[in-house]
């Protein structure tokens, strides 16, 4: 009798299990009905394009009628990276734009579209979109506690409003995120050093295309990248001035050596401490510009 009692109490338990795990997986997934559209998946499960892309590894946005969708994060046991999830989201309203989304969250187009993975600038209005992170630094306002000195490396008037693009999410070169602030200016402006310094490394790089750093009198390394070309006299070890002529803006990169044209043209420049470790470059940038 008690061998039935418990042969009848395992069978329940299991059963209670299964339905519960399979409610799990039905939570957790969606199949696509005719007319869907990730954009239409996305409004009704409350996340974004962005995030259904990346966690159904989907390059593009066409999906198929009877296609079974991820549309909550993946677990840790997927061994897929868990990005993107909790970054602040907007829904568009009417009336939005991309740039005025961007203003009022003191943020930059193109780190919008990167971090959506948009590739025009058109919205829709209820669209939930992805925003960078937020980095507390030092007010525009304030003075940095170090290379307060320093200037603006590219010329006044020369170069668009820039935002804070620090931390939004990169495809190319695999998943990582932005290390640095873009500033957008036409190509084959004059880009000068901020500082002193002696440049540490030279020549090109996959992702920065033609760039450089240098090293400066303190320690920090500034890094310059996406360059059209160097200034003459420019090699590692040589020995640079703050306000000289260091390069030109370009838009090299993202390829092999002399690769250019994937992307609009821009200063990168980022900062490093002594031990090569990121610092968001945005607060100190507001500053020299404010000089």
């Amino acid at each position: 009798m008690k061998k039935k009692r418990f042969a009848a109490m395992a069978l329940a338990t299991a059963i209670a299990s299964s339905t519960l795990f399979g409610a799990q997986i039905e939570a957790s997934t969606y199949k696509v009905k005719s007319n869907d559209t990730l954009w239409k998946i996305s409004m009704n499960k409350k996340v974004t394009v962005a995030q259904l892309k990346q966690w159904n590894k989907l390059k593009t946005d066409q999906i198929r009628v009877g296609q079974v969708l991820k549309v909550t994060p993946p677990t840790s046991a997927s061994k897929l990276k868990q990005t993107n999830t909790n970054r602040p989201t907007y829904i568009v309203k009417s009336g939005d734009t991309l740039f005025l989304i961007a203003k009022k969250n003191k943020t930059t187009v193109s780190a919008i579209k990167t971090l959506n993975k948009l590739k025009s600038d058109k919205i829709l209005v209820g669209q939930r979109l992805l925003l960078p992170n937020s980095v507390k630094g030092i007010s525009s306002t304030n003075t940095p506690s170090y290379l307060a000195y320093a200037s603006f490396p590219l010329p006044k008037g020369s170069f668009q409003p820039f935002g804070d693009t620090w931390g939004a999410s990169r495809q190319y070169g695999g998943d990582r995120v932005h290390e640095g602030t873009d500033i957008m200016a036409p190509k084959g402006t004059p880009v000068y050093s901020a500082t002193d310094g002696v440049i540490v490394s030279y020549g090109w790089n996959q992702l920065g295309g033609w760039r450089l750093s240098i090293r400066t009198n303190e320690g920090y390394n500034l890094y310059y990248a996406h360059l059209s070309k160097y200034a003459a006299g420019m090699k590692k070890g040589a020995v640079v001035k703050q306000g000289q002529v260091i390069g030109f803006v370009g838009n090299t990169g993202y390829g092999p050596a002399g690769t250019s044209g994937k992307f609009v043209s821009h200063l990168h420049f980022g900062m490093y401490d002594s031990n090569w470790k990121a610092i968001n470059p945005y607060s100190h940038l507001k500053y020299w510009a404010s000089k």
